[in-house]
């Protein structure tokens, strides 16, 4: 159960809680903060409709992480935002057997997106085309 974000000034790594909540970064300096995180799903009308926010907290970090899309036939499209930051763009891709492969597109950068699902735990990981490197997040709720 880890996050590890890795950019120009190495890896900040993400610890979890035995709920599997995150609760602690740990950056490339050596030093570390706590963390809250709070994941909420909303589906929407008409059928195939989501919502998910993604709010993470810390003494040094905050990341405000949202998104809305729809699934037809297995198309996926929509939107994603992250306040924080002032960042947007948009959310294309396919439903695959065991999740979403998904192309996430913005002026800040771009990133193909795996979310893959096995009973309670959702695996994320996003590959950027700049910026930064690559995001992993395990998300588990039981």
């Amino acid at each position: 159960q880890r996050t590890v974000l890795t950019d120009s000034w190495g890896a900040t790594t993400y610890g979890y809680d035995l709920a599997g909540r995150l609760n602690t970064a740990s950056y490339p300096d050596g030093s570390s903060e706590a963390l809250r995180c709070v994941a909420v799903y909303v589906r929407e009308r008409p059928a195939g409709q989501m919502r998910q926010n993604i709010r993470c907290k810390g003494e040094n970090m905050e990341l405000k992480l949202g998104g809305a899309w729809a699934v037809r036939d297995g198309v996926i499209a929509g939107t994603w935002t992250e306040d924080t930051y002032s960042l947007a763009g948009t959310l294309n891709g396919q439903a695959v057997p065991a999740g979403f492969d998904i192309k996430a597109t913005s002026t800040f950068a771009d990133a193909s997106v795996s979310v893959r699902m096995s009973g309670c735990r959702q695996d994320i990981v996003m590959a950027f085309s700049q910026q930064v490197d690559h995001l992993k997040m395990a998300l588990h709720k039981c």
